[in-house]
């Protein structure tokens, strides 16, 4: 009789736990943000003349604790998802830009860089949007790391374009979806 009551103390004991994890899950709250920032690429006119692709290359960072949102739940933060991330040509001075397939971003921090890599000649024109990478992929893994520290962290681009005098603004955006929990 004493192990029954020890097994069924203990048995409860279990269902309170858990059930505490289940109620404190009911309010966990959930929002959209998109950690972004604008790669400032600047070809000049000085570049060679008989080079068929001019290199180029630009950074910036992207500090999580600008959102609101984040900084507002940074403590409660459980995790953060990252759903997509794209490149948009928000600006270009020139016609018949392209940059040439092997191009590539990257999403770094003092830990991990994720790389995705251009695959084709990607003509820039404005509005224009690259998806990078794609879902469940380690790249997506590393990206995933490195917005779940809420630290600061650097975009960048690198590759080679068809033009020379040349001024375009990239944005690229990490749209992810965060879960946090208030209590």
């Amino acid at each position: 009789m004493k192990n029954l009551m020890k097994i069924g103390f203990l048995l409860a004991l279990v269902v309170s736990i858990s059930s505490c994890e289940k109620v404190k899950g009911l309010f966990d709250i959930d929002f959209d943000t998109t950690f972004k920032g604008d790669l400032e690429i600047e070809i000049p006119e000085s570049s060679l003349k008989s080079a068929e692709y001019h290199e180029f290359t630009s950074e910036t960072d992207i500090d999580p604790l600008d959102d609101e949102d984040i900084a507002e739940y940074y403590d409660n933060i459980e995790e953060i998802n990252v759903n997509t991330i794209l490149a948009t040509v928000v600006g270009v001075n020139k016609n018949d830009v392209v940059f040439k397939s092997g191009t590539f971003f990257q999403i770094l921090d003092e830990a991990d860089t994720a790389t995705f890599t251009v695959q084709e000649d990607w003509p820039i024109v404005q509005g224009t949007s690259l998806t990078l990478g794609e879902l469940g992929t380690d790249n997506y893994e590393k990206v995933e790391l490195i917005v779940n520290r809420k630290k600061q962290f650097t975009i960048r681009a690198e590759g080679e374009c068809t033009q020379k005098g040349v001024e375009i603004t990239i944005d690229l955006g990490i749209r992810t979806t965060v879960i946090a929990n208030p209590l």
